[in-house]
């Protein structure tokens, strides 16, 4: 008797194994290959000047510092929508 039950164990075993149930198994009805280009990156950057003694000059500097920022940003191809430069702080 366990002659039987253990050569039945072994074989329904071996037929689980070699038939694969459907809920194993991935069906592919093909592929394809395409590049991804992101359209999206956010950068943060700050541009600081520091004059305690005239708050005026140091504005009219970090006005110059910025204009040459984005004279950089355009001369690399970044467009005037892409960027957006906040107001100052201090």
């Amino acid at each position: 008797m366990a002659a039987i039950a253990s050569t039945w164990v072994v074989a329904s075993t071996w037929e689980r194994v070699r038939t694969r149930p459907p809920e194993r198994t991935l069906q592919l009805t093909g592929s394809a290959k395409k590049r991804i280009v992101s359209d999206l990156i956010e950068w943060t950057g700050s541009v600081e000047v520091v004059d305690p003694a005239d708050r005026t000059a140091a504005y009219r500097t970090l006005h110059g510092h910025m204009a040459k920022v984005l004279a950089y940003l355009k001369g690399q191809g970044i467009g005037e929508r892409e960027v957006s430069p906040s107001s100052v702080t201090g």
